[in-house]
């Protein structure tokens, strides 16, 4: 891949203590494109880079998981689920990996997925769980489990072991119910079911937060499981026929594994934390902030709802339901969520602001309570889930296509990129910098967008062992991924375009913060959440 023009390297600036200010284009340059034959990308699929930037992910509805070099979309390895007699094999969820060691994501040994074995008898639909080594070898294949996996499964190492969460929806008799699940990492086997008492509900993606015993001002968070750091999942009910059902009278539940075990763990006395009667559905999964302390849903009838922490209560948790109250909208003042398939609102990584998408034709700016700031009206509808970042810029993807980079603080688009692509639904991706952004479209087109260059690496000495100059100093090579695994693919599997950044316009435009990939990482290391069971009507 050809470096970005040698005038912008002239222009980087030297690291600081924290990391290095980046330098963005005035509109993206395109790094690269490749088109992946018979995957197409729909809601739910995703191209998601690697916590270590050494591959990129990719989930298409054809059920298969590809790996692509970073560098020029090159594939490394492919797997594909085993096929069933009488079912059409899809894939709907995106990646979640397992990080080695949980304090360090970039550790991840394994990266895990789903897939749906679809039949014309609802009852028959069953689903699978798959995890790959970074090699692409098959580390785990779980056998068919009965319903539909909704959303991605989340693959945690906690005190308890290694295990995979995910909700499922079954469909007997013409009734949808929907069940939590837990499965061993290790050979896929179901640890754990769980159902509503009574009226077993169909469910909604698990959103998951992670290392809640990691808050560096606070630690430990809930009142009735100190010094448990075991991540919390987190659900909601979901509409069981958009047409038919208002979205109302919901349920939202939250589990969190007990903190001390034993040598052997009955699974059966883990139960879920809270399980609470709210006004509302979701068909997607919540998100978090502020070290877990704010939590938020995209949910029916054109509202969010979300829980946040003002600063003032440090023993707030979801027992004694002495929480700060939330803030949320409904249709009423801003109508941002209609129909599905919806977004999810994405905080930015300092926790002070949020955008989400919507299905009128609009981006929303958020403050951390869910006041709105600011409304942007866009050309098409947001499926795509927004892309925030350390700096004043965020980004998101019409559904027609089109690529904006906009100001965080007023949604004032920046630049508009059209990729002369399909329509974008899927999840995209940014590396770990900020620098670069990865998405797929409909027809399964990939492509690599440059939003600025990235900086150098240079280590200080005491004394300068050579002359002084005012040549701008080379960047590395970046490393090619390995081109092993499961299955090696070859030129025909792809067809890439042949471009690349050779014409890139000299970067103009310097951040306003630094060190995105440093400070971004921390951030989603000591995520933490504590109020899962604390949500308002």
């Amino acid at each position: 891949m050809v470096r970005l023009a040698n005038a912008a390297l002239g222009l980087l600036m030297a690291a600081s203590s924290v990391g290095a200010e980046l330098i963005y284009y005035p509109t993206p340059v395109e790094d690269w494109t490749t088109t992946l034959s018979g995957t197409e990308m729909e809601y739910m699929n995703s191209v998601t880079m690697a916590p270590d930037d050494g591959l990129l992910f990719v989930t298409g509805n054809d059920g298969s998981m590809k790996a692509l070099n970073p560098t020029n979309g090159k594939p490394v390895f492919s797997y594909t689920s085993p096929a069933i007699s009488g079912a059409t094999l899809k894939g709907s969820s995106g990646v979640s990996f397992l990080a080695v060691e949980p304090e360090d994501p970039s550790s991840y040994s394994i990266v895990c997925a789903a897939n749906i074995y679809d039949t014309l008898n609802p009852a028959e639909k069953k689903s699978s769980v798959y995890c790959l080594n970074k090699d692409g070898s098959l580390y785990m294949q779980s056998e068919p489990i009965a319903g539909v996996i909704e959303g991605t499964p989340q693959v945690t190492k906690n005190v308890a072991g290694e295990y995979i969460y995910f909700t499922r929806n079954t469909f007997i008799d013409s009734v949808t119910e929907g069940h939590f699940t837990i499965i061993d990492v290790s050979d896929g086997s179901i640890l754990m079911t769980y159902q509503e008492p009574l009226l077993k509900l169909p469910v909604g993606p698990v959103g998951i937060a992670r290392k809640p015993g990691l808050d560096p001002f606070f630690g430990a968070w809930f009142s009735e499981g100190e010094n448990n750091a075991n991540d919390v999942v987190v659900w909601a009910n979901t509409m069981a026929d958009l047409e038919s059902d208002p979205g109302s009278n919901g349920n939202t539940f939250a589990f969190q594994w007990p903190n001390i075990f034993g040598v052997t763990v009955d699974i059966e006395t883990v139960i879920i934390l809270s399980s609470q009667n709210v006004g509302w559905k979701t068909d997607v999964e919540p998100t978090f902030s502020n070290f877990g302390r704010n939590m938020y849903f995209s949910v029916s009838r054109s509202a969010g709802r979300g829980w946040y922490f003002d600063g003032t209560n440090r023993q707030a948790s979801l027992w004694d339901n002495r929480a700060p109250a939330s803030v949320s909208f409904t249709a009423a003042n801003q109508p941002f969520r209609f129909l599905a398939p919806q977004t999810t609102i994405v905080p930015t990584p300092d926790s002070t602001r949020m955008v989400t998408g919507s299905a009128t034709n609009e981006i929303i700016g958020l403050n951390a309570d869910m006041t709105v700031d600011w409304t942007q009206v866009t050309n098409s509808k947001i499926i795509s889930d927004p892309l925030t970042s350390d700096q004043d810029t965020f980004y998101y993807f019409e559904s027609s296509g089109l690529f904006v980079g906009a100001d965080i603080k007023t949604g004032t688009p920046n630049f508009t990129y059209d990729p002369q692509g399909g329509k974008i639904s899927a999840k995209a991706s940014l590396n770990s910098l900020g620098s670069k952004v990865y998405f797929g479209d409909e027809g399964g087109k990939i492509t690599a967008l440059v939003l600025a260059a990235d900086p150098p690496t240079m280590a200080p000495t005491p004394k300068p062992t050579v002359a002084s100059t005012n040549a701008p100093t080379k960047l590395p090579t970046p490393t090619k991924a390995p081109v092993v695994g499961v299955l090696v693919l070859d030129d025909s599997a792809s067809t890439m375009d042949g471009k690349d950044s050779k014409d890139a316009p000299s970067p103009t435009t310097t951040s306003s913060a630094s060190g995105y990939g440093y400070v971004g990482s921390i951030m989603l290391q000591i995520v933490a959440f504590a109020a899962a069971g604390i949500m308002l009507n």
